[in-house]
């Protein structure tokens, strides 16, 4: 006998299909929608909130459905339900506690409680957090931090600031300037980049060199997306704190959305889909 890697039940090893919840584990797919459905029915009535939302979880992960399609092979009304229990289903994982919580819409309270406590960081920890982690982060495949005197990776222009990070690339002969933001970004933001790209290519950059710029903030601000979308050379990512480790998301479309298409990969693989996007 083996475990169904869906349902967590056992299923004869000769057999690839489970007879619950009709998950074939050769194909990774469902062959009896309703079988499926009457399995999650089940597990909504006579177990614990917590069974369930594992369950979607292990069923989009293993089938790559998307919310949509799970929501007609459940019969589920409203995909915002879903929105909800994906994130709580990785929220368990991270935070075992909330089992012990009696109801979904309770634990889902507690779990943005827990998630408001661990997003933002001041700008001064912020930086210091990127600068001592550089080398654990993307940017660290394409950049090395370029140092002045002894800053933690701050450089002042003495004319029109100082720059939260300054980057080299290590084999072109591009800049990269980072400005920190520690919750919202405006259109003032990316006023404030330019201006220190501008001295990085009067000051620094020769003739033939490339100057960029990245924004790292804690909100999505449709005023700055509009600005930057005129403006290749500078891309923005918002960050998370999770587990004490800052984890980087695309600005583009804003954070709901990224969180939906990248939270359930592999860390591994969604370094190197972060690491493309820019």
């Amino acid at each position: 006998m083996v475990e169904c890697k869906l349902c967590k039940n056992a299923i004869s090893m000769t057999n690839p299909v489970c007879e619950l919840c009709d998950f074939n584990f050769e194909s990774e797919s469902i062959g009896d929608e309703y079988k499926c459905k009457m399995f999650h029915t089940k597990l909504k009535k006579e177990y614990p909130w917590y069974k369930e939302v594992e369950f979607l979880s292990r069923l989009q992960k293993l089938t790559r459905l998307s919310n949509a399609r799970m929501s007609r092979l459940l019969g589920i009304k409203s995909r915002s339900i879903l929105s909800r229990d994906l994130p709580l289903a990785q929220g368990v994982a991270t935070h075992p506690e909330l089992k012990n919580i009696p109801s979904k819409s309770k634990a889902f309270k507690r779990l943005r409680n827990l998630s408001s406590k661990q997003i933002y960081m001041k700008e001064e920890e912020l930086q210091k957090k990127i600068y001592t982690a550089w080398d654990q982060t993307f940017f660290a495949d394409e950049w090395f931090l370029f140092e002045k005197n002894d800053l933690l990776g701050q450089y002042d222009t003495g004319e029109v600031g100082t720059m939260d990070l300054l980057a080299h690339n290590h084999k072109r002969n591009k800049w990269l300037v980072v400005e920190l933001k520690q919750d919202s970004s405006s259109d003032d933001t990316v006023g404030q980049i330019l201006r220190y790209m501008g001295w990085v290519k009067k000051n620094l950059a020769k003739q033939n060199h490339i100057v960029e710029g990245v924004i790292v903030c804690g909100s999505y601000d449709i005023q700055m997306e509009y600005a930057l979308s005129c403006l290749p050379s500078v891309g923005a990512y918002i960050y998370r704190l999770r587990n004490n480790e800052i984890e980087f998301w695309p600005y583009k479309d804003g954070f709901g959305k990224a969180m939906q298409a990248l939270e359930n990969l592999d860390p591994k693989i969604r370094k190197k889909v972060l690491k493309n996007m820019y």
